[in-house]
């Protein structure tokens, strides 16, 4: 017999993201783990506050109007907890980061990814992007993305399986 599990929506939104620290992607990160951890295990509440850091942490790098939004959604169900964080973006923005989001979910070995790109980062002295390797090899998921050309607004999904954590 399947184990149900609690249902959970949460939605965030912050405007204008000029007035967004980078400690916010901390603070929430750590908030949803605690929040999380009432109702899940540990594991699941560690992975919800990688994921969202992470997440965030890409919003306030790489956005382009800063006067714009970003907004946060965890909506747990079923047998996964699904994160959302979508923000403003050029079309060409939202190209890389597909080109990027495709590269690593089809690489055969994340953490090999993940060795490759810290060494090649490190050798040219640059810091981040490693949020989105991250993700997918820490938290053994593949990351989505979407984008709406009427509002301009980029889409970043990735889900917990939770039928794999019990």
């Amino acid at each position: 017999m399947e184990k149900e599990h609690s249902k959970i929506n949460l939605s965030y939104q912050f405007e204008p993201i000029k007035d967004a620290r980078y400690i916010i992607s901390e603070i929430m990160g750590n908030f949803n783990a605690e929040l999380f951890k009432i109702f899940f295990s540990k594991i699941i509440s560690k992975r919800i506050n990688t994921i969202i850091s992470e997440l965030i942490n890409n919003v306030l790098a790489n956005t382009i109007d800063k006067n714009s939004y970003f907004c946060v959604k965890i909506k747990s169900h079923e047998n996964e907890i699904k994160i959302i964080v979508k923000n403003s973006v050029t079309l060409e923005q939202f190209k890389l980061v597909k080109d990027h989001i495709k590269m690593i979910n089809e690489h055969n070995s994340p953490k090999k990814l993940l060795e490759e790109t810290i060494n090649e980062r490190r050798t040219k002295g640059l810091k981040g992007g490693l949020g989105l390797i991250r993700i997918v090899y820490e938290e053994k998921t593949k990351v989505f993305v979407r984008y709406n050309k009427k509002d301009s607004f980029m889409s970043v999904i990735t889900k917990i399986n939770l039928s794999q954590e019990e």
